[in-house]
């Protein structure tokens, strides 16, 4: 800005926080992409269930028919891969669809906990410390168990996998009350009473540039057969 003689006498700076237009558009940039991804699985997964199908049902009119001992173990091994096929595409179908058709229910999360750490303490290697923490008073969650199960076993994989030479795990469980006040960090969040489930690791970290893609469900930065 320059004074009455024309010289320079001041400078005029308009400045505007833009932290939240460029969070919701990195969100907005998210869900796009998890629309792109659903419309993708859901396509493979329905060719995927019309492989599945025949491969069901002939395991089954096979047992009624042969009736062999020796060929039961064969069947029976037939029939828990296709089933466990048909199971994967249910999962996939119910992402591709917005997780409208899952099984939801009341879930005790204290009993998954103490199971998963029962699990990974047989899964994970020695130089490992795992620790779980939760108390007796957690509430019950409406949600799907197998679905819950399957996150806290793929984030306790993924620790691993961060900790080649060894580390520690903590998995921990608490009840919070959701204030009004913090819903605006959570778009889609509501207040009320949450259980909050952590999983944190010792291990390498997850780099800031592929922070905004850790939720797309078939993003990795795992080489080629090592996940």
């Amino acid at each position: 800005v320059r004074g009455g003689a024309g010289e320079p006498a001041s400078i005029l700076s308009i400045k505007t926080d833009i932290t939240e237009k460029k969070k919701i558009e990195a969100q907005y940039f998210r869900a796009q992409r998890m629309e792109s991804i659903g419309t993708l699985a859901g396509g493979i997964a329905h060719d995927l269930n019309n492989i599945l199908a025949p491969i069901l049902m002939s395991s089954q009119v096979l047992r009624m028919q042969m009736g062999k001992a020796d060929c039961s173990d064969l069947i029976d091994s037939l029939e828990s891969s296709a089933q466990r096929g048909a199971n994967l595409v249910k999962q996939v179908l119910t992402f591709a669809r917005g997780g409208a058709e899952g099984e939801k229910g009341e879930v005790q999360l204290r009993h998954l906990v103490k199971e998963m750490h029962r699990m990974i303490r047989e899964m994970l290697p020695s130089n490992i410390e795992v620790r779980v923490n939760y108390g007796s008073d957690l509430w019950p969650v409406l949600g799907d168990a197998t679905q819950i199960d399957q996150i806290l076993m793929n984030l306790c994989v993924n620790a691993r996998d961060a900790m080649p030479e060894g580390g520690r795990l903590e998995i921990t469980a608490e009840n919070l009350a959701f204030k009004a006040e913090d819903l605006a960090a959570h778009p889609g969040a509501k207040a009320g009473p949450y259980v909050v489930i952590t999983v944190a690791d010792s291990g390498i970290g997850i780099p800031p540039e592929i922070q905004e893609r850790i939720f797309e469900p078939f993003f990795t930065t795992k080489e080629h057969g090592k996940g």
